[in-house]
């Protein structure tokens, strides 16, 4: 399985804990992350995968044009956001709208976005629970299913049209309020 994980290396975005989760999920289904982004904490993590005997389980392809994103990001089977602190994950989102379901840490924006249904949450900085949420997952058979729902829900719930109309529908409370007032 192809864990796609977008995420510019910085340590907020915890892609060192996905890497540290490598040996467990290695351990038990056959799967290899890329990395998709590049960072100050590029060096360090490939020295990580190497200590953790991963190495040939991690790529790591660096920044990528948005253009590319498409096409990368369809071709893995299960988006990973391991991040410390993030708000509405526009990353998480495009992986959805590419059929693409997604496991992320439980922090910031991400609940609102990810729920069973379109994959699962983890514990932020836990290499453990991520490591046995993807394992779940992979060995689920439903990642397909995952995936078309994950994409519904996007056009659903968070295209631009959908945001302009909520936008729209805020804007027209305030007003309201604003001459209730």
């Amino acid at each position: 399985a192809r864990l796609i994980a977008p995420r510019r290396l910085f340590h907020k975005n915890g892609v060192e804990y996905l890497i540290r989760a490598m040996p467990r999920i290695t351990s038990e289904v056959d799967a290899e992350a890329v990395l998709v982004g590049d960072g100050p904490e590029r060096d360090k993590l490939e020295a990580l995968a190497a200590e953790l005997g991963v190495a040939d389980r991690v790529t790591f392809m660096g920044a990528r044009p948005n253009v590319d994103m498409p096409g990368l990001l369809s071709s893995g089977d299960l988006a990973i956001f391991p991040s410390l602190m993030e708000a509405t994950s526009i990353a998480a989102l495009e992986a959805m709208a590419c059929e693409l379901p997604v496991a992320a840490s439980r922090v910031g924006g991400l609940p609102e976005i990810v729920g069973d249904a379109v994959g699962g949450l983890f514990e932020p900085a836990d290499p453990e629970s991520l490591a046995w949420k993807v394992i779940a997952l992979l060995r689920g058979g439903q990642l397909r299913a995952l995936g078309a729902e994950a994409r519904r829900r996007v056009v659903d719930r968070w295209s631009n049209a959908r945001l302009a109309d909520r936008h729209l529908e805020i804007y027209e409370e305030l007003v309201a309020r604003r001459h209730a007032a």
